[in-house]
Parts: structure tokens; C-alpha cells; sequence
């Protein structure tokens, strides 16, 4: 996690009242138990369940203080300038904890109301459900970081491409992630490739 994004969590620790939780010291006995545990390969299933928190960037631009460099990005943030988006994005790499699941991760920004996601996926297309599932939190981690209304999102897999997808802000607002099934919202929210529709 970048030290913005640290920075960020902390701010909205601090405004809406949530306990900082600190880690336990680092020992070889628990950094040896952790590995141990860890999967050696990415669990994909249910990927799109988690999200990074959102940014109210109105209260950081209200509570950060004057001499806070967070203000001003703020500020340029809520006036919609895309030089302040893609400042935003750099700071915050919110796709920078999906790295097991694709690669080559390239976040545009459109306009002040869109952005533009492409990637190559770590996993074969054969996976819909893991593909529209992946692509579906790549568009609710953006959604999250910044205040546009489009993501579109563009997946390939060893160079062929696997599916195009633009989701709204109004699209997922009322989704009940925990139940949701991935293909039925990506195929609502997109358009898919022949390497998807089996075809």
C-alpha cells in the first residue's frame, strides 16, 4: 500500500471514527506461519467482493487544512480537471493489489466522467465467471478512488481479447456484491468477445 493511500485510509479513519488497527511486530515465527498459509497461486473465485474503500474527496478537501497537500489535489479533484485525476491515480495505484490477477495494468483517463481500464489477464478466458468477476472489481476500485461516472474496462489474455465492458455508477450502486453473480452485471454493463461468448 502507497503511503498516500496510507495517508488517505488514516484521514478517513480519523473523519468518520473508524479504529486504527495496528499490526502485530514481525517475527520469523509469524512471517514463516503467514507463507505457509498464503495460497501459491491468486484465489480469483469471488474477487470482485472486495473493494478498496471509497474517497470522499468533499471531506478531505474540508477537513485536510490549508497546509495539507491534499487540499489542493482535492479541490482540483472535485472540479473535475483530468491532470488531477491522473495525479490522483499515480498516488493512489488503486489497481496496484490486483498485480496476481493481470498485468500490464493501464488506467486512462477519459474525460472528467470516464475512465478507461485495460489489462492482460493472469488467467485463461475459458473463466467467465473469474473474467467478468475481475473486471468487475477493476471497475469498482476506480469507481471508489475517484468521482467519474464511467469505467470502461478492456481485457486481454496472450494478446487475444477477452472482454469489453463499460460500467456506470448508477449500474453498480445498488448491486448486493456478496450474491451477485459476475457475468450477469458485466453482461448487462459490456460486450463481449467471441473468446467469450464461446463462439
Amino acid at each position: 500500500m502507497s503511503d498516500i493511500r496510507r495517508t488517505l485510509r488514516g484521514v478517513a479513519n480519523d473523519l468518520w471514527g473508524a479504529p486504527v488497527q495496528k499490526a502485530a511486530p514481525a517475527t520469523p515465527e509469524t512471517d514463516e506461519a503467514i507463507e505457509q498459509a498464503a495460497p501459491s497461486e491468486p484465489v480469483f473465485e469471488e474477487i470482485w467482493k472486495a473493494v478498496d474503500d471509497a474517497i470522499d474527496w468533499t471531506a478531505l478537501l474540508a477537513d485536510s487544512g490549508e497546509a495539507s497537500p491534499i487540499a489542493p489535489l482535492a479541490g482540483r479533484v472535485l472540479a473535475g480537471e483530468t491532470a488531477a485525476y491522473e495525479a490522483a491515480l499515480a498516488m493512489l495505484q488503486p489497481l496496484g493489489d490486483l498485480s496476481g490477477y493481470c498485468t500490464d495494468c493501464a488506467v486512462t483517463v477519459v474525460d472528467a466522467d470516464t475512465l478507461q481500464a485495460a489489462y492482460r489477464a493472469a488467467f485463461s478466458a475459458d473463466n467467465r465467471r473469474l473474467a467478468c468477476g475481475l473486471a468487475l472489481r477493476v471497475a469498482r476500485d476506480l469507481l471508489a478512488a475517484l468521482p467519474v461516472f464511467t469505467v470502461q474496462v478492456h481485457a486481454t489474455y496472450e494478446g487475444g481479447a477477452v472482454l469489453d465492458a463499460a460500467y456506470t455508477r448508477d449500474a453498480l450502486r445498488g448491486i448486493r456484491v456478496n450474491i451477485v453473480d459476475p457475468e450477469a452485471v458485466t453482461a448487462a454493463c459490456g460486450t463481449w468477445t467471441n473468446a467469450m461468448q464461446g463462439e
